[in-house]
């Protein structure tokens, strides 16, 4: 086997593939790390009681954001902060935050202590911190790794010029090649079947989250009550760089005392590359129209124009999920047949050959 791998083809063939390995690894590192420093570094900083003097839904740009300012007390010195995030389509979203954090409410903010006056208000998810950690833990391991064998692969080559390796004892098996040999092996191997498992995955996510969930809360808001409710503003607005338009009718509601306001049209809408279609929606809904609107008694934050969805649930969600699964079952069915194939390969050529002795 050492003589094999140390062949000049042969081991040119595997530093190439050992150079793709390593260099595919370090650049998830390198676009991964800046990432998730951002978001794990407010999780080492102390949690300090704080108190919240504004909370409100702003604007920013075409979304709706949750914006607070807050001041804590720390080491004597009283620091006055604000605090911006969530941006998204829905303007619940930033409502409940509002919800969560009314003025004049006692709360619990996040201090760098080296430098007291950089604080936040939320921290990011877990979730998200966990898996960028993870995922960057395994590509700097997978990175190290491919050096590693690239140095144990040519390194004994480099020296005094004339210089040549001592042939490897009789029946000495070399690890420095067989390990790299097998990790290459295993990962162009294992490839394919890494990347249909993302497609199946991403259609069954996408099957849930963008068909079977809408569906399910269709059927759940035939029990919303009825309220009349006034447009507060209309009009279309750009989801993505990508043109997707969305019909943004912001209503106002009353549930008992207490005012809400949402800006769902549809229980779920994708939105639409046809800017006329929303628009149309926009000119049904001006500023000031008297309407009706569904209401869920369980949450009252949560209300729609109109108790329907959209028909990206059927082109992007059902259509578009069912192809992506499609791809990713075939071709893992594909791989676990060619594995049975190679396998059974062989074992013919291992039983010939036991009955060729």
């Amino acid at each position: 086997m050492s003589d094999t791998f140390r062949a000049p083809g042969a081991k040119l063939g595997l530093s190439v593939k050992l150079v793709i390995f390593t260099g595919l690894a370090l650049l998830m590192v390198f676009f991964v790390a800046p990432a998730a420093y951002d978001l794990g570094r407010s999780y080492f900083w102390r949690s300090t009681a704080c108190r919240i003097l504004s909370s409100e839904v702003k604007p920013n740009g075409q979304l709706y954001e949750f914006a607070a300012t807050y001041q804590y007390t720390l080491n004597e010195h009283e620091y006055d902060s604000q605090y911006s995030g969530g941006a998204s389509s829905d303007y619940n979203r930033a409502e409940r935050l509002v919800d969560r954090y009314p003025a004049g409410t006692a709360a619990t903010c996040y201090v760098n202590w080296p430098n007291p006056g950089e604080s936040v208000l939320r921290r990011p998810g877990l979730d998200g911190v966990i898996f960028l950690t993870v995922f960057l833990a395994l590509a700097t391991m997978f990175a190290l790794v491919g050096i590693v064998f690239l140095w144990a692969l040519w390194g004994k080559d480099v020296g005094s010029p004339g210089a040549q390796a001592p042939p490897p004892k009789p029946g000495r098996f070399d690890l420095t090649m067989a390990v790299p040999a097998l990790l290459v092996l295993v990962f162009f191997t294992c490839l394919p079947a890494i990347v249909f498992s993302g497609f199946a995955i991403g259609g069954a996510a996408d099957l849930y989250l963008n068909c079977i969930k809408p569906l399910r809360q269709l059927a759940d808001s035939r029990g919303w009550n009825q309220t009349s409710c006034v447009v507060v503003s209309s009009r279309v607005m750009t989801l993505r760089k990508r043109p997707r338009y969305r019909a943004d009718v912001l209503f106002s509601y009353r549930v008992g005392d207490r005012e809400y306001r949402s800006n769902h049209y549809l229980i779920f809408d994708y939105g639409s590359r046809d800017y006329d279609s929303q628009a149309a929606i926009v000119q049904q809904f001006p500023t000031g129209t008297q309407s009706v609107c569904s209401v869920n008694p369980a949450d009252p934050s949560e209300a729609v124009l109109v108790r329907d969805v959209a028909s990206s649930v059927w082109t992007i969600g059902l259509l578009m999920g069912l192809l992506f699964f499609s791809i990713g079952v075939v071709g893992l069915t594909w791989v676990a047949r060619g594995g049975l194939r190679r396998r059974r390969l062989t074992e013919r050529e291992t039983l010939s050959g036991q009955v060729m002795k």
